[in-house]
């Protein structure tokens, strides 16, 4: 996370907290780091920087309901677009996706549309971080909605783009997945054409 005090320098409680909090991690010491920030955001809760710093240690600490909730926070604190927000946009996509994570209540609202709301995150997100596969996952999620072709050209992208084994084999895996649905997926495309026509009709 970032390298200097996010706050007023003249935050003294807050400028103490982020100083051990920075030593910490050097020290790969995260627990002691999830303690010091956890100490800052309570001064500072609507600090998005702050709760940006707090979801990546407790994502490193694999405490990942909590990250998503800073998450969530940092999204609604900071400039859509901005590095923070895309960050946590991408984080809380890649714990969300779990079937079993996204029954949690922390799953936010975004995560369960099909629609603009998500389409607008990930087109965002897409812009910002084009090199990320996360990015591109998020955007076949979009593109799986209406244009199945679309969806896979992502997921290849998100494949070409992954930095780390397993995320290449988790979109390998989620592009077999949408190659084995693509019949049915456009058979419901064809069947939503069919009821939109059938509409205009009556």
């Amino acid at each position: 996370f970032g390298r200097q005090v996010p706050v007023d320098e003249n935050d003294d409680a807050i400028a103490v907290l982020w100083s051990a909090t920075t030593t910490f991690t050097v020290q790969d010491n995260c627990a002691k780091a999830e303690e010091t920030l956890s100490q800052a955001v309570a001064l500072r809760p609507r600090c998005g920087p702050l709760q940006h710093a707090l979801m990546s240690v407790l994502s490193t600490l694999g405490k990942h309901v909590k990250a998503v909730e800073a998450g969530v926070k940092v999204m609604e604190l900071m400039e859509d677009g901005s590095p923070e927000w895309t960050e946590a946009a991408m984080r809380i996509f890649d714990v969300m996706c779990d079937p079993v994570m996204a029954a949690s209540p922390a799953c936010p609202a975004w995560m369960h549309d099909n629609g603009e709301m998500f389409a607008a995150i990930a087109h965002t997100v897409v812009a910002a971080r084009p090199e990320r596969s996360s990015a591109w996952g998020m955007l076949s999620r979009v593109h799986a909605q209406s244009d199945v072709a679309e969806a896979l050209q992502d997921l290849r992208k998100a494949i070409a783009v992954a930095s780390e084994a397993w995320e290449r084999i988790h979109w390998e895996r989620s592009l077999h997945a949408l190659l084995l649905a693509a019949p049915r997926l456009e058979e419901r495309e064809r069947q939503r054409l069919r009821e939109s026509r059938a509409a205009s009709h009556a």
